[in-house]
């Protein structure tokens, strides 16, 4: 059996735009308006606008909120801090 290598530019291009979808469901996502406000110059080295974003190395929990609920979230944060869901 032989395994299909992705090209590389086409990765490139799908994680650009999942990236670009990922950044503008944060945005929107946003009560307060404050990437509209970081994007008028009201608030400086605002994450993903003009300080880039820093993905944790070993993060201690990660919630996928498109697979799960706000409740399963919820029950996994407390498990893990000792908490009861």
């Amino acid at each position: 059996m032989r395994l299909a290598i992705p090209d590389p530019k086409s990765l490139l291009e799908r994680w650009r735009k999942f990236y670009g979808q990922l950044a503008t469901w944060t945005r929107e996502r946003m009560p307060k308006g404050l990437y509209a406000r970081a994007r008028r110059g009201e608030i400086k080295n605002f994450t993903g606008i003009d300080d880039p974003y820093e993905t944790p190395e070993n993060p201690e929990l990660t919630l996928d909120t498109r697979a799960l609920s706000v409740e399963q979230c919820v029950a996994r944060v407390l498990e893990r801090h000792g908490g009861h869901p």
